[in-house]
């Protein structure tokens, strides 16, 4: 059996004193635990620093290359402008005629020439896009090609079609046989029409 002593006040202090010691060492393990992680969180405030700074420099770039290559794609190519292009003359209809109407349209269409005719024969045709100063010819040729007899005429300038005629009175020259009549504007042929005199 054992007899409890009251404390007497040495045996206080030392237990005083050890409860201060384990206190002081629990402040001073919780200040450590402090440190540290202060460190550790310093430590990753100035690493997501320093990675946020690396990832806005990569968007960035990214966004300098994804507009550049976006503006490469949709962006038209520099071209010098075209050069103004004159329309060619052209021919719609061509046709022999024993006469013309008012418009200079063929009033009676021919396939064939009285060989040795005295009256006068029609070349007819129908061109658009005459330019200022152009002359339109018709040349009457044999069949190996020879011009027998051409004139000239310069219309007005149109870009709507408009009738040209040339009268021809082919007299002796025209004895029975194949011919052609070739229509051309400035020395370029628009079309030719073969008929035949008999």
């Amino acid at each position: 059996m054992s007899i409890k002593t009251p404390l007497g006040s040495t045996d206080r202090r030392r237990l005083e004193s050890r409860l201060q010691l384990r206190q002081l060492s629990f402040g001073v393990g919780a200040l450590c635990l402090l440190v540290s992680l202060a460190g550790c969180a310093s430590g990753s405030a100035e690493d997501s620093r320093r990675f946020q700074h690396q990832e806005a420099e990569q968007e960035q770039v990214l966004a300098g290359a994804q507009a550049t290559q976006l503006a490469e794609h949709f962006a038209s190519p520099t071209s010098s402008p075209e050069p103004s292009v004159t329309p060619h003359a052209r021919i719609s209809d061509l046709a022999l005629a024993s006469s013309i109407s008012g418009d200079g349209s063929p009033n009676g269409t021919i396939r064939s020439v009285p060989a040795y005719a005295t009256q006068t024969v029609y070349a007819v045709a129908r061109i658009s896009d005459i330019q200022p100063g152009q002359v339109v010819t018709a040349a009457w040729r044999n069949k190996d090609g020879t011009v027998l007899l051409s004139s000239e005429i310069a219309p007005q300038p149109s870009a709507s079609p408009q009738w040209i005629s040339f009268p021809v009175q082919f007299g002796q020259v025209l004895s029975p046989g194949t011919y052609s009549v070739a229509i051309f504007v400035d020395n370029d042929l628009l079309e030719s029409l073969v008929f035949q005199a008999s």
